[in-house]
């Protein structure tokens, strides 16, 4: 999957999550962010596996 498409996936993804708007914007530091701390925060979200594993594809990317 070409990088920015992976981008706008995780922002679809990360929409609805509770995240700071700051960190809503698909980019690789926002994804290692995402995996420290936004997915504990919202570990019973139904798009919380799916925007975990394309945020980790995102920060291999860069």
């Amino acid at each position: 999957m070409k990088v920015m498409k992976l981008e706008r996936r995780f922002e679809s993804l990360i929409a609805t999550m509770n995240v700071p708007q700051t960190r809503k914007k698909g980019t690789a530091i926002n994804a290692l962010w995402f995996l420290r701390d936004g997915a504990i925060a919202n570990r019973t979200h139904k798009n919380v596996h799916e925007a975990s594993e394309i945020a980790v594809k995102l920060a291999n990317a860069h």
